[in-house]
Order: C-alpha cells, then structure tokens, then sequence
C-alpha cells in the first residue's frame, strides 16, 4: 500500500511542477515509439519519491502524467531502459460471425488470480469497481488489450495471488454397514443306536 501511495506522491508532484496542467490522452515516457525495457527499475529525480519505471510508463498511457512534463522524461529516465515497442505477433481471432474477438486479459497477470474479489479498485477518473468484477471482465475480454497490460502493479488492493487447481469436494462419507450377526446352525436330531435282539440260549439234545 505504501509503495502505490508513493506513486501518485510522485504523479501528483509532477503536475504541481508544471505551470499549465495541459493533460494528454496518452504520454509515452519514453519517447515516441519506445517503451520500458526494465519495469521493475527504479526511477529517482531529486525532490520527488522513487517511482517503478513500470507505475510510470501506466501513469503517461492513462494521461496522469502532464503534456509539459512528459517531453522530458525520456532524458531523464534512462534507468528505465526504453527500447522500441515490439510489433504485435498475436493474431487477432475471428469468429465465424466475421466479427473480432477479445483477448482474455488477466488483470492480476499470468498465472495470477484475485485474491480478494470483494475488495474495491479506485483509479482516478474512473468508477470503483469490486476485484472480482474487473477480474470477471478481463476473463470475458471486456477489458482492451491497450488497457490490460498496465493493470497488475495498480490493483494491489485485489491481493493477486498464483492460481491453484479448483477445490476439490470430497465425496460423501457413508455410514459404515455392519455385518448380519452369525447364528450357529442347529444340529439335526440323533437317534440313539439300537442294539441288535440277542437270540436266546440253545440248549443241546439229550440223549434218551
């Protein structure tokens, strides 16, 4: 948070440098045709807070920085390494209507996703909107290409963050079913054993 309030500090000293606030749609800091090779730099003028070469290349292409003041800051900001602009190699895609399609912007930046979609983005000139809103509208390409590059290091109030994989639900935990208890067969009758008839005793003959 003290690092964007320390790049409109630097915004707002420039235009009270100048003697006519004559603001242009668009400031390219680094001249015409260039742009910021080195956007993590840090640009340093004497009497002004330390700015991010990139926060300032936003700054002019949004029309924050005064037309006076923007002529002379391609001397001043060699930090910054300005190279010229690279043409564009993306085609852009048409739908079978004829019509042009919209680039996907990812307002946190590749690989990135909001962290807090209910927090509020505020830039000057322009209405509040919830971080998950502006996300929503990157993702549906509402967002032009012109404008989407600039977004990350402006909205850290939306907490960007690396995107993950979707929550995973887990299924649903069943009861455990417990088994039907084991009754031990009953055993069949036995009938007791029978004894085999024992014949009676023989007596031998007698002889007359």
């Amino acid at each position: 948070m003290e690092r964007h309030y320390m790049r409109w500090l630097f915004i707002a000293a420039l235009s009270a440098a100048t003697t006519v606030h004559a603001f242009q749609t668009e400031c390219s800091v680094c001249g015409e045709g260039k742009e910021v090779g080195n956007p993590d730099a840090i640009f340093e003028f004497p009497g002004f807070p330390a700015v991010q070469c990139e926060a300032l290349e936003a700054a002019g292409e949004t029309g924050l920085v005064p037309a006076d003041s923007c002529g002379f800051l391609p001397a001043l900001i060699g930090v910054c390494e300005c190279q010229p602009i690279a043409p564009e190699t993306l085609d852009p895609v048409v739908t079978a209507a004829g019509t042009t399609e919209q680039t996907k912007c990812f307002v946190c930046g590749e690989g990135k996703e909001v962290g807090n979609p209910d927090a509020i983005f505020e830039f000057p000139g322009f209405p509040a909107v919830g971080c998950g809103t502006l996300e929503d509208a990157g993702e549906s390409g509402l967002i032009p290409d012109g404008q989407c590059g600039f977004l990350p290091p402006l909205i850290g109030i939306c907490e960007c963050q690396p995107s993950g994989p979707p929550p995973v639900t887990p299924p649903p935990t069943l009861a455990p079913v417990s088994d039907p208890p084991v009754v031990d067969p009953t055993p069949s009758p036995t009938n007791p054993p029978t004894n085999d008839p024992t014949p009676p005793p023989t007596n031998p003959p007698t002889d007359p």
